[in-house]
């Protein structure tokens, strides 16, 4: 069943939104790691800053999250509409042509890995890593917000993180709670792990820096 182009009570504001991607631009990377709790809230502010970067470098970009349920989780829970389109647009093909650029969407599992590395390395530009969590909501908290809690990580080792880096000339790793080698942690100042939701309004569909 598609997915509803509505505002969510819960999505992310454009000013929040904004602040992310000026901080990724920032920061001199160019391997980040995201290990914050918000899970859906970090992955609208990766999918968000992969749009921006492939409509200004065409190429190859790469999403590559745990398992297959984590992606149709990502396509329901996203923090604003374009990543809840992007993902349920790729969810099926896995493929998907984005202007002059092409997302692929892959997962952990060894046999997944072969489509992208059939695809030539020089039109590599960047890659998403999503590492899954387990979540237990507290009992005043809603039902939907399924961020909230994210004390245990999943089992699910990032050892092919390496390699992946040295193909992909940027990465953006999401995984709460652990320590990546040659990467640079960011951080977002209005993320606040103690609160249930962000209240906002509709983010557009482009994010201009200039």
């Amino acid at each position: 069943m598609p997915i509803k182009d509505v505002k969510k009570r819960n999505d992310l504001q454009k000013e929040q939104l904004y602040e992310a991607l000026k901080s990724l631009e920032n920061g001199t990377g160019p391997h980040f790691h995201l290990n914050q709790q918000k899970l859906f809230t970090l992955g609208s502010i990766a999918f968000q800053y992969l749009l921006y970067k492939a409509s200004r470098n065409p190429g190859i970009y790469l999403i590559r999250i745990e398992d297959g349920h984590l992606a149709d989780k990502l396509a329901h829970k996203s923090k604003d509409e374009t990543s809840r389109r992007l993902m349920e647009k790729i969810l099926l093909p896995r493929r998907l042509k984005v202007g002059d650029s092409t997302f692929v969407l892959d997962y952990f599992q060894e046999s997944s890995w072969t489509r992208i590395q059939e695809m030539p390395i020089s039109r590599f530009r960047m890659a998403v890593v999503i590492r899954n969590t387990t979540r237990r909501p507290f009992h005043d908290r809603h039902e939907e917000d399924e961020e909230v809690e994210t004390s245990k990580i999943t089992s699910q080792s990032l050892d092919f993180l390496p390699l992946l880096m040295s193909q992909f000339p940027q990465t953006l790793t999401i995984a709460y709670d652990m320590k990546i080698p040659d990467t640079e942690v960011i951080r977002f100042d209005f993320i606040n792990d103690e609160e249930d939701t962000l209240s906002g309004v509709k983010i557009t569909d482009q994010i201009y820096f200039d």
